[in-house]
């Protein structure tokens, strides 16, 4: 039986750095590694859509096993390498839409900075339009966020009573903000969404229930039988932590959320990207 090893992508396999995005040439080895050992099934698990994973790693000459999985969008998304196609896939329920316009009319109105976008099938990101913040300077902040060589197309809209099939909202807010708090607020309030902080100034939106853990435990039971103890998770945020307690060893780097570091059970002192190509040789040493 193969180990199961699950890693996050921003700010774990990659570093967001002077605006690009980075990934060290360690961590691209020992993933190639790892990958071609018949001892291991390392995957990845991540807010991205599964679309720009793939071409991520296609332009870092990152190549993963026939019988790897790729979770997207935080669980939405489970795309299967080896039948190459989605195997599973959820959206908020069209119902539930009109809710997040509420949401955001909060956010704007007691908070600074706000941005609220959104994912929807099959690979576009759409935006509501903030009167504050112009399309020009909404189009820069996405590519600081998803990269320049996204495949995500980029759509701007008045209203989000239209909007269909979305995998997830996202919202952008000023960095002095304790979006923890935020979130406390919200999930008492809106208990048909789960939320997440991503980032420093980051928040997501999923349908209650969705998750990269549900999403790894979905995998297992139907393809793996591995028994979660056993399995590895690398991660370095709000969206993570539960993939992380639902793993035996879990592991992050030292400077990120507390939160984070509270649930993982190794930390490692190197930076985003770096630590996960140190960890992965630990695991092929069998150190971890």
């Amino acid at each position: 039986m193969k180990r199961f090893v699950v890693s996050d992508m921003d700010g774990t396999i990659l570093r967001h750095q002077n605006k690009t995005i980075t990934i060290d040439q360690i961590t691209i080895d020992a993933i190639n590694k790892i990958s071609k050992d018949n001892n291991y099934n390392f995957s990845i698990a991540t807010g991205r859509h599964y679309l720009d994973v793939m071409q991520m790693l296609n332009n870092h000459n990152i190549k993963l096993s026939n019988d790897a999985f790729i979770i997207g969008m935080n669980g939405c998304q489970i795309f299967s390498c080896k039948e190459n196609k989605l195997i599973h896939s959820s959206t908020i329920e069209n119902k539930d839409i009109g809710l997040i316009d509420e949401i955001g009319e909060y956010l704007y109105k007691n908070f600074k900075e706000v941005m609220l976008f959104g994912y929807g099938d099959p690979n576009t990101l759409f935006f509501i339009k903030n009167k504050k913040l112009n399309d020009e300077v909404l189009k820069k902040k996405v590519l600081e966020y998803e990269g320049e060589n996204s495949v995500i197309k980029i759509e701007f809209y008045d209203d989000i009573s239209h909007i269909k099939n979305a995998f997830k909202f996202c919202v952008s807010i000023a960095t002095d903000t304790d979006i923890y708090e935020i979130v406390k607020y919200l999930e008492k309030k809106y208990p048909q969404f789960t939320f997440y902080k991503t980032g420093p100034r980051y928040m997501e939106i999923l349908t209650k229930g969705v998750s990269k853990k549900n999403a790894i435990s979905y995998i297992n039971d139907k393809f793996l039988k591995n028994n979660p103890k056993d399995m590895v998770s690398l991660g370095d945020s709000g969206n993570d932590i539960e993939m992380l307690e639902y793993t035996g060893t879990s592991i992050t780097r030292y400077d990120t959320d507390e939160k984070v570091k509270d649930v993982c059970n190794k930390v490692y002192e190197y930076v985003a990207s770096e630590f996960v190509g140190r960890a992965i040789m630990d695991i092929l040493e069998r150190k971890i």
